[in-house]
């Protein structure tokens, strides 16, 4: 009885350090790629980080897929920080991370002086325009930044979609990328993938001025970070609600943390 416990015990904890066991969802990424597909809403949702998120593959390709459903948590994205962590013991091993630059007070100032009509300033929009890079270490072949595309073809990319509500975003990378050349996808499905997904808070949410600022981009790298033309830099823009409960939320760090098992095909 003690061994059952014991056992019990283990598994709890391995599923608490681990986070989540999740199986990968087999597409052939077409309806990914296509600029007319409505943007279904993935089939995890996390009620603290409020994100909804998936992972999909194939042969070729690890696609992770996230929605930002509203105000708080694309401010967050935008102007806390958004960063992702992949691991896989399969040799050669890797350790690597995708960081998404933010938006900072400076920033945001100089785009508001270059609109004549600040009515039209949407921060949202300014942000999914001109982030067209970000920034990679640890993976097998690419290294530093990598750009924004379609897609269509089987780079390591990621892109935008959304409307007026919602922003979707899909980050593509291939495989050789996490297992290196020549991998083996048996091996590859055999071991799981554990992925972290970190959204940072704002350090300064209640700010009267409506705009948030962080003080570093990614990579503690102060006042810059990949991005387009001018580059959104650390920091951060929105005001969020005026309640002590909302300014805690928005200024919370949320981690969601899975252990991916890659899908068969169909």
């Amino acid at each position: 009885m003690k061994k059952v416990r014991l056992l019990f015990t283990l598994v709890l904890f391995s599923q608490w350090v681990y986070g989540q066991s999740v199986v990968s969802k087999w597409t052939n990424g077409e309806e990914l790629a296509s600029e007319q597909q409505e943007r279904k809403t993935p089939r995890m949702y996390d009620s603290s980080a409020k994100l909804s998120y998936d992972v999909k593959n194939n042969l070729e390709l690890l696609y992770l897929e996230y929605q930002f459903p509203d105000r708080e948590s694309q401010m967050k994205f935008m102007a806390g920080g958004f960063e992702l962590k992949i691991q896989s013991k399969v040799k050669p091993k890797t350790n690597a991370s995708i960081v998404f630059p933010v938006l900072s007070k400076p920033a945001l100032t100089e785009m508001k002086e270059s609109k004549q009509r600040d009515n039209l300033f949407d921060p949202k929009q300014e942000y999914l325009s001109i982030t067209t890079s970000v920034f990679t270490s640890g993976f097998q072949i690419s290294k530093g930044t990598i750009e924004r595309a379609d897609l269509t073809d089987k780079d390591f990319t990621f892109q935008f979609y959304g409307n007026d509500q919602k922003v979707h975003l899909i980050v593509q990378i291939p495989l050789v990328e996490i297992y290196g050349d020549g991998y083996s996808y048996d091996d590859a499905s055999a071991s799981a993938l554990k992925i972290e997904t970190r959204i940072k808070g704002l350090e300064n949410p209640s700010s009267p001025s409506g705009v948030m600022s962080r003080g570093s981009g990614p990579g503690g790298r102060s006042g810059s970070g990949p991005g387009g033309a001018g580059g959104p830099r650390g920091g951060g823009s929105g005001r969020p609600s005026g309640s002590p409960a909302g300014a805690q939320s928005m200024s919370a760090d949320k981690t969601l943390k899975m252990k991916v098992t890659l899908s068969e095909p169909n």
